[in-house]
């Protein structure tokens, strides 16, 4: 069903099929929904902030603590691009302090000179901080 009406363009081409996820993985709203019933049971439908969805759990297996072997590319990657962003959050911050811009009336924010507020380095919150249970 999902392949033929699916707007997730994400999961379309795979029939909705997730694969293994934990619950942290997922939009709170879906996760605590799909975590909440039984193998073999459909669920939904749900409303998170990318529309109504509906779901199959199709397995569920146990959680494990994880490795650092196990995260430790995940989380590289993931340190790695956070001092990326802070590095290019301090570079626009130098540049919007020394422009000289000129904003049209009602367009003017707060503080001219400081980065805008949603170019913010991550917060690391990875699924694998705590003991996840797959579904």
């Amino acid at each position: 069903m999902a392949k033929a009406v699916s707007l997730d363009g994400t999961t379309k081409g795979q029939g909705g099929d997730l694969g293994t996820v934990s619950q942290a993985q997922l939009d709170p709203a879906f996760g605590a929904a799909a975590f909440a019933a039984a193998k073999g049971s459909t669920f939904g439908p749900v409303q998170t902030r990318n529309g109504w969805h509906v779901g199959f759990v199709v397995d569920v297996m146990p959680g494990h603590p994880v490795t650092l072997a196990e995260v430790h590319d995940s989380l590289r990657g993931t340190l790695l691009g956070e001092a990326r962003l802070a590095e290019w959050r301090n570079y626009l911050a130098g540049r919007i302090r020394t422009a000289d811009a000129c904003y049209a009336k009602g367009n003017r924010p707060a503080d001219p000179k400081a980065p805008p507020a949603e170019i913010t380095p991550t917060t690391l919150t990875p699924a694998s901080a705590s003991t996840p249970t797959s579904r």
